[in-house]
């Protein structure tokens, strides 16, 4: 197995190869990023050969090059051919966005994968258009990723991972992970692939879905289970429901009662998660014996349960709370 680095900070990335369930170490490439005369499509690709050539002969040079594999990765945004330009920090993306509002763009997105063997360099389009957002809602979408948002990028990067000429790694090992974008599960259902889908459900009925999962207000929760039903018919592959736990909100008897009766017959898991606390919510983590009550529950309606491990939480650094940490320390910064 080559030993994976990723030649990137972005947090998009290092999400989704984390949601795909590689194992990777990130050594981000400091190389300058020039943008040159050339179109977006050929000016992306070199963007992206240039970190992992940067970070290839940074680690080639204490370990075996047959051992290793770079991805270098960049994106640029472009409208009628012309690249706006690269934002260098969060308020440069922020600025970026507030005026990209309402208008059809388009996002290139570049990627090298470096092997002993050499590179192979290939670029993805995506049409994209902006709508109204108020500026709590642009800030949201710099600092984290939804994977179907990215559907072509995503499919094509699995294919990279699995096909026997790429790095040949098992669709059953790769998990891709959804707030719930319904159209775009139905069309990875449709691909038939053997990967892991989970789904963020958080709740057990559509009111309570609103006040947790914002994505809740497009996509009703009885559509977003029809997609998860049609998604194993399509692939057979079991669903992951992530649930976290909130004390006093989603954790009752009555919660249990409903989200066996929401996904019943399903062939499933439900990974319930004791939230971490964070200083923006007032959201508290379910005690010990309110998550086994909850987990029994749901195992004598004949599901399969798990609890997740806590790792982190002392440090701020468990799900959820690492994130925060860092958009704060950007403002004082």
């Amino acid at each position: 197995m080559k030993k994976i680095i990723l030649a990137s900070a972005s947090p998009r990335r290092r999400e989704l190869l984390t949601q795909i369930g590689l194992e990777f170490e990130i050594i981000p490439s400091h190389k300058d990023e020039v943008i040159g005369s050339e179109g977006p499509a050929d000016t992306v690709m070199a963007l992206a050969a240039g970190k992992a050539e940067d970070i290839y002969a940074q680690v080639c040079s204490g370990r075996a090059p047959e051992d290793v594999l770079v991805i270098g990765a960049d994106t640029v945004v472009a409208m009628d051919g012309l690249i706006l330009g690269k934002p260098a920090d969060a308020a440069q993306a922020l600025d970026m966005l507030r005026r990209l509002q309402g208008k059809t763009h388009q996002v290139y997105t570049g990627v090298c994968l470096m092997t002993a063997d050499g590179c192979r360099t290939f670029y993805e389009k995506t049409d994209v258009t902006m709508y109204p957002a108020d500026d709590r809602q642009l800030r949201d979408y710099i600092s984290t990723g939804e994977p179907m948002d990215n559907f072509d990028n995503l499919v094509k990067f699995i294919t990279l991972l699995t096909d026997e000429n790429g790095l040949h790694i098992s669709q059953r090992n790769l998990t891709v992970s959804t707030c719930g974008i319904v159209p775009r599960m139905r069309e990875l259902a449709d691909k038939k692939l053997a990967i892991t889908l989970a789904l963020s459900l958080h709740a057990s009925n559509q009111k309570k879905r609103l006040e947790l999962m914002p994505v809740a207000n497009k996509y009703d929760i009885h559509e977003v289970i029809d997609a998860c039903r049609y998604y194993f018919e399509q692939t057979g592959r079991r669903v992951t429901f992530e649930y976290s736990l909130v004390g006093g909100v989603n954790d009752t008897k009555e919660d249990a009662k409903e989200l066996t009766e929401l996904i019943h017959g399903m062939n499933c898991h439900v990974n319930l998660i004791p939230v971490n606390p964070i200083r923006e919510r007032d959201y508290v983590q379910s005690n010990a014996h309110v998550i086994e009550a909850f987990k029994e529950k749901l195992e004598r309606s004949g599901l399969t349960v798990t609890v997740r491990r806590e790792m982190g939480r002392d440090i701020d650094g468990a799900c959820g709370q690492l994130r925060r940490k860092y958009k704060e320390n950007q403002r004082l910064a």
